[in-house]
């Protein structure tokens, strides 16, 4: 993981929320800044370039979800961490009130400073993808950390400081 005084570092700079809209507490950045920015703070540690590279990819997708989930996620509370992965989608089977998620996901930078998790899940029917116009239904999903398991096996020779573990 990367140090406490690293990640005290970039969350007190708001490297952590790049895209975030400044209405949230964010700076809304462009991408061409942000490429800059992850490019310098790389020069003097990768992996915390890369982590702030990471960090900031499941931001512009907050514009996708209903003000309800905007207010629940962030909640008054301004240093607020999301994590996530795209890859591969996790199960969502349909359940009271919205989807149930279950699956295993790899590589999810930054994971034991969120408090939430982002997360790609694929529409299942009947034990099927649901499919619409030929192609599988896919969600995206902001999960509470909590609510998941992080399975620690993190165990590699390069950029070790990323914390890129499975989430269960």
């Amino acid at each position: 993981r990367l140090s406490a005084p690293v990640v005290d570092a970039l969350r007190a700079e708001g490297f952590f929320k790049l895209f975030l809209p400044r209405s949230l507490g964010g700076l809304e950045i462009e991408p061409l800044t942000m490429a800059n920015l992850v490019e310098k703070v790389a020069c003097y540690n990768t992996a915390a370039g890369w982590s702030l590279m990471v960090a900031n990819t499941t931001l512009p997708l907050l514009s996708r979800i209903p003000e309800k989930g905007i207010e629940e996620i962030f909640d008054n509370k301004p240093d607020v961490f999301i994590a996530g992965t795209v890859h591969p989608p996790m199960m969502a089977t349909r359940g009271e009130g919205g989807y149930l998620i279950n699956g295993r996901n790899p590589l999810v930078s930054n994971v034991h400073e969120a408090q939430w998790i982002f997360v790609l899940g694929l529409v299942m029917e009947g034990g099927q993808p649901k499919m619409q116009e030929g192609h599988p239904v896919i969600i995206g999903a902001y999960m509470r950390a909590e609510e998941c398991r992080i399975v620690d096996n993190w165990q590699v020779l390069g950029m070790k400081a990323t914390d890129s573990n499975d989430v269960e």
